[in-house]
């Protein structure tokens, strides 16, 4: 059983300013099968109950310069099974900066901040450029790197024989670098492209050792 809503609301507080809000909400709710897989497992009925505030707000005052500035509160709640109530704060902020010393070149400046309760705070960049060599032709290098808290459903849930959380768990770090040459018409587009990719502490799952 699933419900889910979703709020948004725009402020405009001048041509060059607005902000953005937007609330949601997710309501999830199952009842786990036996190890088996075969009817229910006796765990009685599961579920969570996740709430998602963020606010963003942008900044133009001129062609050359552009920010936005924003931050999330995420707030999870839940049962995953033999008592598993869970209840976790995720907080967040961040910023971005473009900003173009010339017509041709595009200079880009961000990063977030992220703060999980029971991980150690973490800052995650990305930096990046595009220079148009002419109106057709370009090029462009973009580096930023990413973060994922792990769930409760990876840390926290105890279904026996089903599925068992570690709460160990660190969160995933990604690193990307695009570097890319591209050339655009009206009918024709050309893109070759360079893309490195390199992650730590993936989350997966893996089978439980038997004794």
């Amino acid at each position: 059983k699933r419900a889910m809503v979703n709020l948004g609301y725009e402020l405009e507080f001048s041509a060059t300013v607005n902000t953005s809000l937007d609330f949601g909400y997710n309501a999830f709710r199952f009842e786990p099968p036996n190890a088996n897989n075969q009817g229910a497992g006796g765990a009685g009925e599961l579920g969570s109950d996740d709430l998602l505030f963020e606010m963003t707000t942008f900044i133009t005052p001129s062609e050359q310069f552009s920010a936005l500035v924003g931050g999330t509160i995420y707030q999870q709640n839940g049962d995953i099974g033999a008592g598993s109530d869970y209840s976790n704060g995720w907080y967040s902020a961040y910023a971005q900066l473009d900003y173009r010393p010339i017509d041709q070149l595009k200079l880009i400046l961000g990063g977030q901040y992220n703060s999980i309760e029971g991980l150690e705070s973490d800052f995650v960049p990305r930096v990046g450029a595009v220079y148009h060599l002419t109106e057709k032709l370009g090029a462009k290098a973009l580096w930023g790197q990413s973060f994922r808290a792990p769930y409760a459903i990876e840390t926290s849930v105890n279904i026996p024989g089903v599925l068992i959380g570690n709460p160990d768990l660190e969160a995933e770090k990604l690193s990307n670098l695009d570097v890319q040459l591209f050339y655009t018409t009206s009918n024709l587009e050309l893109y070759l492209t360079y893309f490195d990719y390199e992650s730590a502490n993936l989350i997966t799952q893996a089978q439980a050792s038997r004794s």
